[in-house]
C-alpha cells in the first residue's frame, strides 16, 4: 500500500505575528526565506508524488469497493429471484403434499384389498382349516389333478360356465 513518508523540513526562520510591516522587517528575513523554499520545493514534490500514489490506490480501492458492492446487488438480485422461484417451488411442493396424500389414500385401498386378497389366499389355500367360497361360480374352474374340492352351499354355476373335476378326484357340496 501506498505511503506519505516525505517528511517537510520546518521553517527555522523568525515570522513577525502581526499583519502590518515595520520597515524592511520582511525585507530581513526574505534571504532565509527563500532559502527554506529552496528546500522545500523538492520536498513538497516528492510529497506531492506520494499523495498521488495514495490518491491512485485509493481510487483503485474505490473500483474495488464499488465491484464489489455490485457483487453484492447481483447476489441481492439472485436471491429475490431465487426467491420467487422459492414460490413456486413451494406451490409444487404443495401439490407434490396433495399428490403424495392422494398416493397414501390409494395405498391404503390397496392394502386393505391386499388384506381381502390374502384372507381369500388363505381360506381356498389347501392347508387351512376353513375355507370359504362365493355362493355363484362366475369362470370356468378345474379342479387340479390329485386334489378335491368342497364349496358351502347353496352354490350355482353360471350359464355358459364349466367346473372339471378330473378322474379320481372329487367336489363335494355341503
Amino acid at each position: 500500500m501506498a505511503e506519505i513518508t516525505t517528511n517537510l523540513t520546518e521553517y527555522a526562520g523568525v515570522v513577525p505575528n502581526r499583519t502590518t510591516q515595520e520597515q524592511y522587517e520582511f525585507d530581513d528575513a526574505s534571504t532565509a526565506l527563500q532559502d527554506y523554499w529552496g528546500v522545500l520545493a523538492p520536498e513538497l514534490n516528492a510529497w506531492s508524488d506520494e499523495v498521488n500514489a495514495v490518491g491512485a490506490e485509493a481510487v483503485s480501492m474505490a473500483a474495488s469497493a464499488q465491484a464489489a458492492r455490485d457483487l453484492a446487488q447481483t447476489y441481492r438480485d439472485q436471491a429475490q429471484a431465487y426467491s420467487g422461484q422459492s414460490a413456486l417451488y413451494e406451490s409444487g411442493a404443495q401439490t407434490a403434499a396433495a399428490n403424495a396424500e392422494s398416493a397414501q389414500a390409494a395405498a391404503e385401498a390397496a392394502e386393505i384389498a391386499a388384506q381381502g386378497y390374502a384372507s381369500l389366499a388363505q381360506a381356498t389355500n389347501p392347508d387351512t382349516p376353513i375355507r370359504v367360497n362365493p355362493n355363484a361360480i362366475s369362470a370356468d374352474f378345474t379342479l387340479a389333478a390329485g386334489y378335491n374340492g368342497s364349496s358351502i352351499g347353496p352354490i350355482s354355476i353360471i350359464e355358459g360356465v364349466n367346473v372339471a373335476i378330473p378322474a379320481h378326484s372329487r367336489w363335494s357340496i355341503v
